[in-house]
């Protein structure tokens, strides 16, 4: 979930979290400075984004 927004944070904090315990699922909240960082949390792997390849018709 993108988490750089202090309200979004504060809902999840306060609603999501304890409803996902009830059903026995822990959310961790993971802070990261910029979108390429949360993007290899996920995928370690993960290169520089490529162009679509051209093509002709």
């Amino acid at each position: 979930m993108y988490g750089g927004d202090a309200g979004t944070n504060a809902f999840v904090d306060r609603y999501v979290t304890p409803a996902a315990a009830e059903l026995g699922v822990t959310v961790h909240r993971v802070p990261v400075a910029e979108t390429t960082a949360a993007v290899h949390r996920v995928v370690p792997n993960a290169g520089p984004a490529r162009a679509p390849a051209a093509r002709s018709i």
